[in-house]
């Protein structure tokens, strides 16, 4: 019988950062390299250290597994903060926790006072399951991105 595993939602420590950027070596592996797009290891560090007030981490038995990363934006039409989604990423064999960290997520930008979330789904990454979970959790579609590598 497998032990059953403990799941810790929280916010992004310092001594997290190989975990994390581990974790974005993957997602860039598996979701952004047919797109022409290099993950350098020395901006891994800027892009942690510039969001990392928004940046939460999913630890199953002591560790990282997942995160969930954005930056608040105000909207410049309205007196609103949103949350802008810069990644949501959990390794494959964690996925069926991956709901905890938005629903966590959610749950931060409403103690915040933002009531708005954007979240991003990529074309190549399990884009219908997403779109289900998405709209089964109250999301609306917004836009669609096109990506052309300029050379």
């Amino acid at each position: 019988m497998e032990a059953t595993k403990t799941a810790t939602i929280r916010q992004y420590a310092g001594d997290d950062f190989m975990d994390v950027s581990r974790l974005l070596q993957e997602f860039h592996k598996e979701a952004l390299e047919e797109y022409g797009l290099d993950c350098e290891s020395h901006q891994i560090e800027k892009a942690i250290n510039e969001n990392k007030s928004e940046v939460l981490v999913l630890e199953m038995d002591g560790k990282v597994v997942g995160l969930i990363a954005g930056t608040i934006i105000d909207y410049p039409l309205q007196k609103a903060k949103i949350f802008q989604e810069l990644i949501w990423y959990v390794s494959k064999s964690y996925r069926k926790y991956g709901i905890s960290l938005l629903k966590e997520l959610e749950k931060r930008c409403k103690e915040r006072g933002i009531y708005t979330v954007i979240m991003v789904a990529m074309g190549n990454s399990m884009a219908a399951k997403l779109d289900r979970l998405y709209r089964i959790t109250g999301y609306k579609l917004l836009e669609t991105h096109y990506i052309k590598v300029i050379k």
